[in-house]
């Protein structure tokens, strides 16, 4: 993926305490070091608890009790600009003006595209993806 976001411990944890107590988890966590010991007990009160609900506790103290979890911080800022570029390549915007709008290089719109359409996105269907028109969009900026 041109995101170049590693999701693999968000969906080892998700996997076990679902997909919204994971993101308050990483969100929580990985702003203040990224480590995050998991106690061998479920004891009340505790602060995984207060953040995550009564289940998702149990359910991560179940799953990694005893293990310290490195909770990395989610970047989906790639992701976006991933999405971007392919929203405004698709409708021919060049590859200067879509780095001027996204606060990136023209290189770096460039590696975008190529890794875009390694991966088979390319012929994707406009109509999937945008209720409006991007051009509208990228015109109301410049």
């Amino acid at each position: 993926m041109p995101a170049n976001t590693s999701f693999t411990q968000f969906e080892r944890i998700s996997d076990q305490i679902g997909g919204a107590a994971a993101l308050r988890l990483h969100a929580f966590f990985s702003g203040i070091g990224g480590a995050l010991y998991v106690p061998v007990e479920a004891t009340p009160g505790h602060i995984l608890e207060r953040l995550l609900g009564r289940k998702a506790f149990l359910d991560i103290v179940q799953a990694f009790k005893g293990e310290t979890l490195h909770v990395n911080r989610l970047d989906l800022e790639p992701l976006k600009n991933a999405a971007r570029v392919w929203a405004l390549s698709s409708k021919n915007i060049s590859r200067q003006t879509t780095a001027g709008l996204l606060g990136i290089t023209p290189a770096r719109v460039g590696q975008i595209i190529a890794q875009l359409n390694e991966e088979g996105f390319g012929g994707l269907e406009d109509s999937v993806l945008f209720a409006t028109n991007p051009v509208d969009e990228v015109n109301s900026h410049v």
